[in-house]
């Protein structure tokens, strides 16, 4: 599945509680996201291929050292949007 074609997706909704942090988010496809919709994996008859968990502190700070070294390269800065783009290929939906 194509980077471009993935979207963020809570598995505990944000409507029902769940919050916008590296353990309640996980890469999904429109299709999957939508037909998930306001529901658990489970309510919906999905399954998660790992359960998302965030990142260790070591972890963190060698993505934040590659983000920036590839940024500098390229003239900018450190962007939320590139350490989501790493973040959410660790974890997913089965479609």
């Amino acid at each position: 599945m194509r980077r471009q074609s993935l979207t963020l997706d809570h598995v505990l909704p944000r409507s029902r509680g769940g919050e916008s942090s590296w353990d309640n988010l996980v890469a999904c496809c429109k299709k999957c996201n939508h037909r998930k919709g306001n529901r658990t994996p489970e309510e919906s008859g999905m399954h998660l291929l790992r359960r998302p968990r965030g990142f260790s502190l070591h972890v963190n700070r060698q993505i934040m050292r590659y983000l920036g070294r590839a940024d500098l390269k390229r003239g900018g800065s450190i962007s939320s949007t590139n350490l989501t783009m790493v973040r959410t290929v660790d974890a997913s939906v089965d479609c």
